[in-house]
C-alpha cells in the first residue's frame, strides 16, 4: 500500500474537522452511485467530503460514501451512540464493492450519531482520525487483492471480484460467520487491521513480542486496555484456537515487519502534526476561482448564468437550469474537477448533461457520476 496512505490520510481527516459539524440529526440524501437513499449527518457529509478529495488528490480511484445508522439498528448498543465516554467512536462498519466499467473501489463507512449531550471537545482528534484511517485501510487491502488477481488472470477488476466470489473467497450474504472468518481475503485484510491497531497501542517491537507468547493469554489480556475493535474479540477471545486465528497471527506478524522494514509507524503520527500543500497551476486556478470569476466568453455563456469578473458566490452550486451545455460542462470542469479530467464533448457527459436538463438527475447525483467517470 503507498505510503500516502499512512499518516497523510489521517491528516486530511484531522484537517477537515468534520465532527465540528451537526452529528445529531440526520437528513435523507440519495445516489445513483451509491445505490439508492440514505441518512448522513452533517458531520458524516463533511467526512465524506474530506475522503473523496484526498483520493482524488492522490489519484486512487475510491469513492467513499459515509452513511449515518439509525440508532435503532445497531445490535450492539455500547457502538449504537458516539458518547463523552467514547468520543472517538464514529466509523463502526464498513463495506466496500466495484462500480463503473473499470472497477472503481465503492466504500460505504457506517458512522454512529452523537447523544444528546456528547461534546465535541473530548475528542481525540489523532486517536478518531487513526481509527477511521485504519477500517479505510482494511477496505484497501481488499481493493489491492482484487488489482492482483486481476493482474496475474489478465481480466478486468470486476471480472477478477466475480471470480473471488465464484472461488469461495468472498463469502455470501448468509453465510456462516466462520465462513467470514475463516476467509483468505478477510484474514489478509484483519491481519492488517489488526497490525495497525497494535502497532498503535503498543509498538512495533513489543506487538511482535506479544505475538511469540500467544497462548498464555497475554495478548488478550492486555487487548482489554485498549480498543482493538469487536473483530479481535471474535478471533481471539472466541476462537483463540481456530486453525484461520493462527493463520492470522502469521498475517499480523507479516505486516508488523512490514511496517517495521518501512519505518512506516515511525512516521505516522508525524504527519498529522504539519501538513504542507502543494500548490500547483491547476490548484491556484482553482484558488482563484473560487474567488473570483471571469468572463468565459459569448460562445460558451448564452444564459446569465454565467456573470463576468466579481465576486464569485456560487462556487461549486448547480447551475441555472437553462444554463447551457458548455456552460454547465464549465462549471463541472472548473469548480468540481481539476482541468484535464474531463474530454471535450464526452459522450457520457453530454448524457448527464440531458439527464439533468430533464430532471431524470440531480446537480449531486451529476457530480457523483462524474467523479466516476473521471477516474
Amino acid at each position: 500500500m503507498d505510503r500516502s496512505l499512512y499518516g497523510e490520510l489521517e491528516a486530511a481527516i484531522v484537517t477537515s474537522q468534520f465532527w465540528h459539524e451537526d452529528n445529531a440529526d440526520g437528513d435523507f440524501r440519495s445516489s445513483s452511485v451509491y445505490g439508492g437513499q440514505f441518512i448522513q449527518t452533517d458531520a458524516a457529509r463533511a467526512l465524506q467530503t474530506a475522503l473523496n478529495n484526498f483520493f482524488r488528490s492522490k489519484k486512487v480511484p475510491a469513492q467513499v460514501f459515509v452513511i449515518t445508522l439509525d440508532p435503532d439498528d445497531v445490535l450492539d448498543k455500547t457502538k449504537a451512540w458516539q458518547t463523552n465516554r467514547h468520543p472517538n467512536q464514529f466509523i463502526v462498519a464498513a463495506d466496500a464493492g466495484l462500480t463503473g466499467k473499470r472497477g472503481k473501489l465503492l466504500m460505504a463507512l457506517s458512522s454512529i450519531e452523537s447523544n444528546s449531550d456528547f461534546n465535541p471537545s473530548n475528542i481525540d482528534p489523532a486517536a478518531l482520525s487513526h481509527d477511521i484511517a485504519t477500517t479505510i485501510r482494511h477496505e484497501l487491502v481488499h481493493d489491492s487483492q482484487y488489482s492482483q488477481v486481476a493482474k496475474s488472470m489478465g481480466v478486468d477488476r470486476n471480472a477478477a471480484k466475480k471470480n473471488m466470489e465464484d472461488w469461495g473467497l468472498i463469502p455470501s450474504m448468509g453465510a456462516p460467520r466462520t465462513q467470514y472468518l475463516n476467509s483468505h481475503i478477510e484474514l489478509d485484510a484483519f491481519g492488517h487491521e489488526f497490525a495497525e491497531r497494535l502497532a498503535t497501542a503498543f509498538g512495533v517491537e513489543k506487538s511482535l513480542s506479544l505475538l511469540t507468547t500467544y497462548g498464555d493469554g497475554q495478548l488478550q489480556d492486555l487487548a482489554k486496555t485498549v480498543d482493538l475493535g469487536s473483530n479481535f474479540d471474535e478471533f481471539f477471545s472466541e476462537n483463540p484456537e481456530a486453525t484461520f486465528t493462527r493463520t492470522l497471527l502469521k498475517k499480523i506478524k507479516k505486516y508488523l515487519l512490514r511496517f517495521q522494514h518501512h519505518h512506516i509507524y515511525e512516521s505516522v503520527m508525524g504527519c498529522l502534526k504539519e501538513r504542507k500543500m502543494k500548490i500547483t497551476k491547476s490548484r491556484l486556478r482553482r484558488l482563484i476561482r473560487e474567488v473570483t470569476d471571469w468572463e468565459t466568453g459569448e460562445e460558451l455563456v448564452q444564459t446569465s448564468d454565467m456573470p463576468g469578473p466579481g465576486i464569485n458566490v456560487d462556487f461549486g452550486a448547480e447551475p441555472p437550469r437553462n444554463a447551457t451545455y458548455q456552460a454547465w460542462k464549465f462549471r463541472l470542469e472548473t469548480d468540481v474537477l481539476s482541468d484535464d479530467m474531463i474530454a471535450a464533448d464526452d459522450e457520457d457527459i453530454r448524457d448527464l448533461y440531458n439527464g439533468w436538463r430533464s430532471g431524470d438527475l440531480s446537480w449531486d447525483e451529476v457530480v457523483d457520476y462524474v467523479l466516476d467517470l473521471a477516474y
